[in-house]
């Protein structure tokens, strides 16, 4: 996934140990034998709306199929399970997008590469490639509803979907959840246990996932053997009410100085932030994407993500962060409200060929309105306007239409040595060498703002 050129908060905790191989998602990975087990990047989807959030987390299954051994995620969530619904689902939205700023820096700079061009045709021909490169279904859902206890542990929904189960329980006591996944045939160290307990006895419920059967994850994920891609990622959603969009990190400082990539991608365009000791290694961008295509497995999961709509654009945060695990020492909180400068600077990407148009335009305008006045010629806004259009089809053209306009436009004073003519082609120069100082300037200008916010 890749983008051409991006929660709210207490919702869930995001707390995953894989007891086995290997797992995407955020949280801790231990194995049979209670050690760590380091995970390689994790990736979530979160689309929050009226005080509920959907939560999609894609799960790297190639090492779990590889080795052939039953694994188990946890996740707790801050939430009643009665609450809760649970899915195992199979196709991460593809997300490329456009970040918006950055867009935004290539439409200006193509602008003023076209400004170049206009002016001067070789001059532009020779520096617009460099002004652009900065810019540069399977079975069904089976739900137990009012609550199986087992061993101390209330399970409040079971799914079993593309080899993989996944169940939403209580537990309010270490010991019985400690027995609970050694019935599963795992075990929880000392040290991964102190990151459950500081949940316990709260308002949380549990989302426990594993391996049902292999060969079906296999099928549903159309493993490569030889690659070890898969076609179809599988993920667990999980949807339940929270008043702001919450991402947690601190479970995942269980991995001290290891590092690994995480990608949090949220629905719309939040003013999302970390905090300060994991900042200098986290981007924050806002992205712009417009579907063309989907399979049908990549529906199901919009579908769920979107409560049951499929859109046919998104705006959505990326928050990536890659630093070691030890400064995840709180989790991510973010609020649900919309960040209003980048849905206007997103608006103007939108409409940049109209603005590109108008910018062009008045550049033009003012740059013959400044030669008339410095060269005392006699042309009135109609031609002026006249004039400045035809700069959009460059210096050629601006020169054909100042050729053709009233010789009585460019008065010859007697002590100028120049004709008609030469008058002509003197205000074509001082047109055009205007309009190409404002290019020039507006590209300093943009150099300055691309450093300043780069800094």
């Amino acid at each position: 996934y890749f983008s051409m050129n991006l929660l709210k908060k207490t919702f869930a905790l995001l707390f995953l140990l894989f007891l086995g191989s290997s797992a995407l998602a955020d949280g801790m990975i231990v194995d049979r034998q209670s050690r760590l087990y380091m995970q390689d990047s994790q990736q979530a989807f979160i689309n929050y709306e009226n005080g509920v959030e959907n939560l999609f987390i894609m799960v790297n299954l190639r090492d779990a199929i590889a080795s052939g051994e039953e694994n188990v995620w946890i996740f707790p969530v801050p939430a009643k399970p009665e609450s809760i619904e649970i899915n195992n689902l199979k196709g991460f939205p593809a997300l490329y997008g456009t970040e918006i700023k950055q867009q935004a820096i290539e439409n200006v700079l193509f602008l003023e590469g076209y400004m170049l061009l206009a002016s001067f045709p070789l001059i532009g021909i020779i520096f617009l490639p460099f002004l652009v490169s900065l810019g540069g279904t399977q079975g069904q859902a089976s739900l137990y509803e009012g609550g199986l206890e087992l061993g101390g542990v209330t399970i409040y929904q079971h799914v079993d979907r593309y080899g993989i189960a996944t169940e939403v329980i209580k537990a309010s006591d270490a010991t019985d959840f400690r027995n609970f996944l050694s019935a599963r045939g795992t075990n929880l160290s000392a040290d991964a246990e102190k990151f459950l307990l500081e949940y316990m006895g709260k308002d949380y419920s549990f989302i426990v996932s594993w391996i049902s059967d292999i060969e079906a994850v296999k099928g549903a994920a159309e493993v490569d053997q030889f690659g070890g891609r898969y076609a179809n990622p599988i993920g667990v959603f999980i949807k339940f009410p929270t008043e702001k969009i919450y991402f947690p990190l601190k479970p995942t400082a269980f991995y001290g100085n290891n590092s690994f990539p995480i990608t949090l991608n949220i629905a719309g365009f939040k003013d999302a932030d970390v905090y300060w000791n994991i900042k200098d290694r986290t981007t924050i961008g806002h992205y712009y994407q417009k579907f063309f295509s989907r399979t049908l497995d990549e529906e199901e999961t919009m579908k769920a993500i979107f409560n049951g709509s499929l859109p046919e654009s998104l705006n959505y945060t990326r928050i990536q962060i890659n630093k070691e695990a030890r400064y995840f020492t709180e989790d991510l909180f973010f609020s649900p409200a919309e960040s209003v400068p980048a849905n206007a600077l997103n608006f103007v990407n939108q409409a940049w060929l109209f603005i590109a148009i108008l910018i062009f335009f008045g550049f033009s305008f003012l740059s013959i309105n400044l030669a008339d006045k410095m060269l005392g010629l006699n042309l009135n806004k109609k031609d002026m306007a006249v004039i400045a259009a035809s700069n959009f089809f460059t210096l050629i053209v601006a020169g054909i239409v100042i050729a053709l306009t009233d010789k009585k436009k460019f008065p010859v004073k007697e002590k100028e040595k120049a004709t008609t003519a030469g008058k002509k082609l003197i205000a074509l120069l001082a047109f055009e060498g205007i309009f190409f100082g404002f290019a020039v300037i507006l590209f300093i200008l943009t150099l300055t703002v691309i450093s300043l916010t780069a800094a």
